[in-house]
């Protein structure tokens, strides 16, 4: 047995000048000085995984995630006590909530229906795509900023102390790291020496100054293996050994990259 669905709110109420909602292309909800929802169109449905007879009457709210909800409701009350035409949140990161619980960063643009003044019509727009796109090029930025400044610190007159330096500088620097590190291999090719190190430890020596090639640590495997090494989880990777300074430096996750030069290790770079 199919259950009925109520249709947005029929002639002679005060919404009854919105029959175009549908035709927006966005997700369009109609909420009222209480914060209820009034009407909602197709894609607000689709948007938000509701069908409209689990949206109209409930708060606007539920479409928020909890941790923002305080917030929200204060905006909201901001708004109706001035309407016009402008986007929520301005200044704001805006995120809103699917059924699923699964979240969303939005743009919301809010505007006042002025056949009664106390309803507003809230149009949604997912933005992750947008986000994404910034992300991307941010990130594109940051890798060119490096690689110009790492270019430049090999290029200069600098003795090879002088020149790891600053590339492990430029690593803090333009890769959002804590730290950054610079292990050559030494002589007998059995052991990395750390050169180089910027950020929260700049120090050459204490217990990472020194890694054996056949050790236990991820600097040693990367280069054993030369592959690179990503963990978001710092604290239960095995081959970091200290916790104790992760857990004080506030170390959320850790890098590390084989230095390959015409097919030969020659050390490895962490951050």
């Amino acid at each position: 047995m199919k259950r009925k669905v109520p249709p947005n709110p029929p002639p002679g109420s005060p919404t009854a000048a919105l029959d175009w909602l549908e035709a927006l292309p966005d997700a369009a909800l109609v909420v009222n000085k209480r914060g209820a929802m009034m009407a909602v169109n197709t894609q607000a449905e689709a948007l938000f995984g509701y069908g409209r007879a689990e949206l109209i009457g409930q708060p606007v709210d539920m479409l928020v995630p909890e941790r923002f909800r305080a917030g929200h409701a204060q905006r909201r009350s901001g708004f109706f006590a001035a309407p016009r035409p402008r986007p929520m949140g301005a200044e704001l990161e805006l995120y809103a909530r699917r059924k699923d619980g699964a979240e969303f960063p939005a743009d919301i643009a809010l505007s006042p229906v002025a056949a009664t003044g106390t309803i507003v019509l809230a149009v949604v727009r997912d933005i992750t795509g947008r986000k994404q796109a910034q992300t991307a090029l941010a990130e594109r930025a940051r890798s060119a900023a490096f690689s110009a400044e790492v270019g430049l610190a090999l290029s200069r007159d600098l003795t090879l102390a002088e020149g790891l330096h600053d590339c492990a500088v430029a690593m803090v620097r333009h890769l959002d790291a804590a730290f950054g590190r610079i292990w050559l291999l030494d002589s007998t090719g059995s052991v990395l020496v750390l050169q180089a190190s910027a950020g929260t430890h700049t120090g050459l020596d204490g217990g990472h100054s020194r890694e054996p090639l056949d050790g236990d640590a991820n600097i040693a495997r990367i280069a054993r293996e030369r592959k690179s090494h990503l963990t978001n989880t710092p604290l239960d990777d095995p081959g970091i050994v200290d916790r104790d300074w992760i857990k004080q430096e506030g170390i959320v996750a850790f890098a590390g990259h084989p230095l390959i030069v015409e097919g030969n290790l020659v050390g490895v770079m962490a951050m």
